[in-house]
């Protein structure tokens, strides 16, 4: 999706607070579907992920506490009750301690009439506004530990993430591009 999509203004009536009554969306980019729809969640980050994440800037959002009860097996393995939410197994085990998870959470936008769209769409913060596709890392993206002091960045020329703390390594992520010239990168 160029630029121009994201960038463009629409005059047509809304029903509801809704993205594309602005700007081109959905956003059905591989980019987006991946990010969005099928990568894991990382409680060490933000959970699951959102819009958020890379568009820190761009999108309301609230410090919100979630406990984490944390189980410890027999053979002194720990269990943490937000990666296994379903499993029952792991609450037989010894109850070792409940730790509190900060994540930044963004602010859903209230339902609206109609189909329920793909993405769910957030309250907007004032840089949103400026015209431009701004990618700016939420603070909590970046693993300092893991990636030598390194900062999670985005590098638009290239189109490639790096230093993301839901990433395997420090090295440039980036979905192949073929129409910009661009080959995909695994970070490798």
């Amino acid at each position: 999706m160029g630029s121009t999509e994201l960038t463009a203004h629409s005059t047509a009536a809304q029903t509801g607070p809704d993205c594309a009554s602005c700007h081109g969306y959905l956003l059905n980019d591989s980019n987006h579907l991946f990010h969005l729809l099928k990568a894991d969640s990382n409680k060490a980050v933000n959970g699951s992920v959102t819009c958020l994440d890379c568009h820190s800037t761009a999108i309301a959002f609230r410090v919100s506490p979630i406990l984490d009860s944390i189980f410890v097996d027999s053979f002194g393995g720990t269990w943490s009750s937000l990666d296994y939410p379903k499993s029952a197994g792991i609450r037989a085990f010894r109850l070792e301690r409940v730790d509190t998870v900060q994540q930044h959470r963004p602010i859903p936008l209230p339902a609206r009439p109609g189909a329920k769209p793909l993405y769910q769409e957030y309250v907007t913060a004032l840089a949103h506004c400026n015209n431009v596709v701004d990618v700016v890392f939420d603070s909590r993206i970046t693993d300092s530990v893991k990636y030598s002091g390194a900062q999670a960045r985005y590098d638009a020329k290239q189109q490639t993430c790096s230093a993301v703390a839901c990433h395997e390594r420090e090295n440039p992520y980036r979905w192949a591009a073929p129409s910009k010239g661009l080959s995909g990168l695994k970070g490798d």
